[in-house]
């Protein structure tokens, strides 16, 4: 699609007719017939789009406004004295009320090392309740659910579209849904209204390889073994390389030290910190 160069997430509209794309910092509406675009008053974060406007998390919290980009208001402030995120909020259709989720602000990735808090509030911004804490944030879908993992499991909770009461216990629906043990995010799922699910399968770490090419593509081979690998880097000499890898036990990163002409790995950290991003 013309336009969507350096693109980053995307959102449906509640019609499949356009998408909100975050791009270049900001978010942008794009028409899927003509790939006409508009720049919203909004920054780029997660958005839902339904008959009755966009909600959007914002760094200072939940944000409404019109597919026009007019009518831009606050729905819910970040309150600094509990220090908690906004994020991944969902229109519940008919114009009352939205699903979003609540963690205590952890750095980049917002983990969720205490768990999230899945709230319904009213688009007024006047009636806020905690439904129940999951392990991972939990979106709306039609014509009634609440879907979140527990685990690797996808369980829906039903919900009352117009009095936001749960119904009944949740219930597993798929198993072995691909996600980040660490961050608050859903995990790989998507739902449309018209009841189609698709979702990714896999573990919650990552089955990686380190693989050299030279110049013209060509593979020269591996280094290392198989493991959940973020970040690599080369030393000056081009001799050793440092990478994080993940512990699938504990779902936290360690540095590793990979001496390339022996194929030996060592250990570089030990805290029980995340540690990432060598240099």
């Amino acid at each position: 699609m013309p336009g969507t160069e350096n693109g980053g997430a995307a959102y449906w509209s509640f019609d499949s007719r356009q998408l909100l794309m975050n791009r270049t910092g900001s978010i942008f509406k794009v028409d899927l017939n003509s790939s006409s675009q508009q720049q919203l008053p909004i920054a780029a974060g997660f958005s839902s789009w339904g008959t009755e406007g966009i909600v959007h998390s914002a760094q200072g919290g939940l944000q409404w406004l019109r597919p026009d980009g007019s009518g831009l208001r606050w729905i819910k402030e970040r309150n600094d004295k509990d220090a908690s995120v906004y994020f991944f909020p969902t229109l519940i259709p008919g114009g009352r009320w939205l699903i979003y989720n609540a963690v205590k602000a952890g750095g980049a990735n917002n983990t969720a090392g205490g768990g999230v808090a899945v709230h319904l509030l009213s688009l007024d911004g006047k009636t806020d309740r905690q439904l129940f804490t999951a392990e991972h944030s939990a979106l709306y879908v039609e014509p009634g659910y609440l879907l979140y993992l527990r685990g690797d499991a996808l369980m829906a909770q039903a919900i009352d579209p117009k009095g936001g009461k749960l119904r009944g216990d949740p219930t597993p629906i798929a198993s072995s849904i691909a996600h980040d043990p660490a961050a608050a995010g859903p995990g790989a799922f998507s739902a449309s209204a018209n009841g189609v699910l698709t979702f990714l399968r896999g573990g919650a770490i990552a089955e990686d390889r380190l693989v050299w090419f030279d110049r013209s593509g060509k593979s020269l081979g591996t280094a290392g073994g198989v493991a959940d690998y973020t970040n690599p880097a080369l030393s000056p000499d081009g001799n050793r390389v440092a990478v994080a890898i993940r512990d699938p036990s504990t779902a936290k990163r360690d540095i590793w030290i990979l001496d390339l002409g022996r194929d030996a790995a060592s250990r570089f950290t030990f805290d029980p910190a995340d540690d990432f991003n060598p240099a």
